[in-house]
């Protein structure tokens, strides 16, 4: 099954496969991070053209697609890497 150019089809856990558009995808998983919509459209875009033509393939996993993405975005300096820590909250025990 051949997508249209701004589709991957991706592959769930279970086997199955569907064909989705990149740009909503990549929307989904940036969620909260405010991007601008043709920055959205044109790393989606970059990631399609990894996988399809870096890579020479049309499915993908979630998880693939995600690394693809936040490895875009981290490179092109849309996003910075940073590890947010939970309050701790209780007691800490080390038994």
């Amino acid at each position: 099954m051949r997508s249209n150019a701004d589709c991957l089809i991706f592959q769930t856990s279970s086997g199955e496969s569907f064909a989705f558009s990149a740009e909503l995808v990549a929307a989904y998983l940036i969620g909260g991070i405010k991007l601008d919509s043709n920055v959205i459209r044109k790393v989606a875009g970059a990631v399609v053209h990894h996988f399809r033509i870096k890579l020479g393939r049309e499915h993908v996993s979630v998880p693939e697609f995600g690394k693809a993405l936040w490895r875009i975005l981290l490179s092109h300096g849309y996003i910075t890497f940073r590890v947010i820590l939970p309050p701790f909250e209780g007691n800490l025990s080390l038994n």
